[in-house]
């Protein structure tokens, strides 16, 4: 397999911008090429140009899947997922690096913010990002030069460990060559068939062996399972957790008056609108309490938000539209 050398810099923090700075994981890593055109000249199979900048482009590292440390707005089993980034970042020399209390995945300090270091590129993926195997120290060649990829320099890479430690997955793009996709696969093997299994394949679930429950996006960030599945779960689980939402607020804002139901629950009891500046995306939809016979009254059309009704000391002449109803149609004169 022929691949282009790129020598540079892996970045992992910007200096004057800490908090704005990059987001290494298990399986991705910043890079400042030494000669940014070269990554103009890659092969680009999705079409999409390099997304690189003054500050260098993001790889990601080729045959490999680590756990997700964040991923919209979520995360993987979190044990795994920082270690693999955590053994990544040792790989390439970074030490002493400490992670904002606040922002987990950004880094407020290491002994050094850049660590030099190579690639061995075959191309650009549909994302922008460089794809590579990724290794540190200097390179004997040419910046640029073509060099053939196989079993022994790809056991050098810090892909290849990552595997061997069991702390990824495998995962092959198909432009990768099926004589290192049967090595990598073998090096992964031999680390869950360890016994016992390393790195994450203990906890491995999600597979033929090991079929695993889904409930909620809560449950499935507690699951050790292919980084691909669970990338695909995420985006059902919030529409999904969306549309109960939605249909919670439909009738409060009045966009869906066939959900409304009769409820005899005093207003005191009630609770605020789930559309309301306190909700989250992760409140559970609320359900109205049970009706407390002391309290009863005779039944008024409202909301399944169950927004306010008039109290008795308010006209009974009905002078406000019910929540429910449809609005008086105008006669034509």
């Amino acid at each position: 397999m022929s691949c282009t050398l790129l020598r540079g810099s892996f970045v992992i923090r910007y200096p004057d911008l800490p908090r704005q700075g990059p987001e290494p994981d298990g399986d991705t890593v910043k890079f400042l090429p030494d000669t940014p055109a070269l990554v103009e000249g890659l092969p680009r199979r999705s079409g999409r140009p390099p997304d690189i900048n003054a500050r260098g482009i993001s790889v990601r590292l080729e045959a490999i899947d680590a756990l997700e440390t964040h991923f919209e707005e979520t995360h993987q089993e979190l044990t795994g997922a920082n270690t693999a980034r955590d053994e990544l970042l040792r790989l390439l020399g970074f030490t002493n690096v400490r992670f904002f209390a606040d922002l987990p995945n950004k880094i407020e300090s290491a002994d050094l913010d850049t660590m030099r270091g190579h690639v061995l590129s075959n191309g650009v993926d549909a994302n922008g990002r460089l794809i590579a195997f990724v290794y540190p120290g200097e390179h004997p060649g040419p910046d640029g030069a073509a060099v053939f990829v196989d079993e022994p320099l790809v056991d050098q890479s810090v892909n290849a460990r990552l595997l061997a430690a069991g702390n990824a997955y495998p995962a092959f793009y198909a432009t990768l060559p099926a004589t290192l996709r049967t090595h990598l696969a073998d090096v992964s093997r031999a680390a869950r068939d360890a016994q016992p299994p390393t790195g994450l394949w203990p906890r491995s679930t999600a597979d033929p062996n090991a079929p695993a429950t889904v409930a909620d996006l809560t449950g499935l960030q507690q699951l050790v399972i292919w980084p691909k599945l669970f990338r695909r779960i995420v985006p059902y689980l919030l529409r999904r957790l969306a549309a109960r939402r939605s249909s919670a607020c439909s009738c409060w804002t009045g966009s869906n008056r066939a959900t409304c139901t009769t409820s005899s629950t005093p207003p005191a009891t009630r609770s605020s609108s789930p559309c309301g500046p306190n909700s989250s995306s992760s409140a559970q939809t609320p359900h109205p309490p049970a009706p407390d016979p002391a309290h009863a009254r005779p039944q008024r059309a409202t909301c399944s938000s169950w927004p306010r009704y008039p109290t008795r000391s308010e006209p009974t002449a009905d002078t406000r539209p019910s929540p429910c109803s449809t609005p008086p149609r105008r006669r034509s004169t």
